[in-house]
């Protein structure tokens, strides 16, 4: 056997068992309903804010008319405008942010300055790109209490507008349901076999406070994965769901943002190793990429160049993507090299703020 023959069976077997957990989470992975509760006052909506006077007046109205207790959001060293845009929307109250203390990052320190100022029994986190339509919240929380949990997260739909989101952006959703079938992720089985989305975030405050709330998670990159993790580990279970055009995003604008947005994540995802980081990267071409490059000429790797692309019309079709989009799976890894080499530098930047990554 060649090793060009090797490597072909070796990735027909990887996307084959891709699809398979692809197929089991389209069937079982947990869906956002709009729903009425009577309750909503309990509930504090509570969102992030750094320069985001541009999608506050897209996003803000409707979660101020979810019929939360009260809605919260903290300008946190804003230079564009957005405690204005913010505080002109009714029914929402802006708090200034206070200085970053050291040992703290940047989202961390603005949601636990939000989780001390809310009055809520559920503090809902939401970043604020984030749209809630009609209902949202409160199926939120029937989706938490369907769950059996108190603290739980949503992966909204991801609203993708340039090629060159549609190229890095479902990648959020290639990892979320390609790793593990939900059924491990809600088990119990292990705290590094959960993972949580700071998109949209929902805690009971007795759950938050025993666990120490985002100071425990004070200095991690990804504060979000991390949040979810310490709440397994002192015995929570974290309830998950998929947005289902319920709650729905436009993270980044263009593929500049994203590069800058998954570059800063993307090594401490790997476990801060660059090894590991460029090992993936180089895996995902010859999975994706090579058969595509391969197929003209050489009939046999066709399988594996439909197999990639169907695995990923499945993973678009559970999140409410077009399918169609699919047929991008082997320009993905391509689009990903520049993501991966930003992410191998020591220092990143994000919002102004830097940092370093270590490693």
């Amino acid at each position: 056997m060649g090793p060009l023959t090797l490597l072909r069976r070796l990735v027909v077997a990887f996307l084959a068992g891709r699809i398979a957990v692809n197929v089991v989470n389209w069937r079982t992975f947990p869906r956002i309903r709009a729903a009425v509760r009577g309750d909503l006052e309990r509930v504090s909506v509570l969102v992030p804010a750094r320069d985001e006077a541009g999608n506050l007046p897209l996003t803000l109205p409707g979660l101020a008319r979810q019929g939360a207790g009260e809605v919260l959001v903290l300008d946190d060293h804003s230079e564009d405008g957005t405690a204005e845009v913010a505080a002109a929307v009714e029914g929402v109250k802006v708090l200034t942010g206070a200085p970053l203390p050291d040992g703290w990052l940047g989202k961390a320190w603005a949601l636990h300055q939000l989780a001390e100022a809310a009055r809520g029994d559920w503090l809902v986190f939401t970043d604020a790109d984030v749209y809630w339509e009609p209902g949202a919240v409160a199926g939120f929380l029937d989706a938490l209490e369907a769950q059996g949990a108190r603290v739980g997260s949503i992966f909204p739909t991801q609203d993708t507008v340039t090629w060159g989101e549609r190229l890095t952006v479902p990648v959020i959703d290639e990892v979320l349901l390609s790793g593990l079938p939900y059924p491990l992720l809600h088990a119990d089985v292990s705290p590094h076999a959960v993972t949580a989305n700071g998109q949209a975030i929902a805690i009971h405050r007795e759950v938050y406070d025993a666990i120490g709330g985002w100071a425990g998670v004070r200095g991690r990159i990804v504060e979000d994965v991390a949040f979810g993790r310490l709440a397994r580990r002192e015995g929570n279970a974290v309830a998950l769901a998929l947005g289902d055009g319920v709650v729905h995003t436009r993270m980044y604008r263009g593929y500049r943002e994203a590069l800058a947005g998954f570059g800063k994540n993307l090594l401490t995802a790997h476990g801060r190793s660059r090894g590991l980081l460029l090992a993936d990267v180089a895996w995902h071409g010859l999975a994706y990429t090579l058969p595509a490059a391969l197929a003209p000429r050489h009939p046999a790797w066709r399988l594996p160049l439909a197999l990639g692309i169907a695995q990923r019309a499945v993973v678009a079709a559970t999140t409410r993507r077009d399918p169609l989009e699919a047929v991008l799976a082997p320009l993905l890894p391509i689009a990903g090299l520049p993501v991966a080499l930003r992410a191998l530098q020591r220092r990143q930047t994000w919002k102004g703020r830097s940092f370093e990554v270590g490693g």
